[in-house]
């Protein structure tokens, strides 16, 4: 495991550029048009715990938290134009922070 891959997605800077909008929920659809990406995306997303929603939804809209999805669309749309497909199946790790196919980390080294 990396040194990279045990820092918390918050800390990493990448995140720190969306920190202002930490305290904000905005509705699922909301956030699909904002930062374009699909729903089904953003319900994805919130499954794996990479995107924190509010725990008392309003009437029937979900509330997830914008800068975790700020975040999220932002690793996604970088992917989305450097990566393969197949890659950005993948773009994030089980903590939250960005995927890196093997072979970009053995670059690294």
């Amino acid at each position: 495991m990396s040194e990279e891959s045990r820092t918390p997605k918050e800390n990493l800077p990448e995140y720190q550029q969306f920190a202002h909008l930490k305290p904000n929920f905005i509705g699922m659809r909301e956030a699909a048009r904002k930062y374009k990406v699909p729903v089904t995306t953003l319900h994805t997303w919130v499954k794996k715990g990479a995107i924190l929603i509010e725990s008392k939804p309003q009437k029937y809209k979900r509330l997830v938290n914008e800068a975790d999805v700020a975040y999220c669309a932002y690793v996604y749309h970088r992917t989305e134009k450097g990566e393969s497909k197949k890659i950005r199946k993948h773009v994030f790790n089980e903590d939250g922070t960005p995927f890196k196919p093997k072979s970009q980390n053995m670059l690294e080294r």
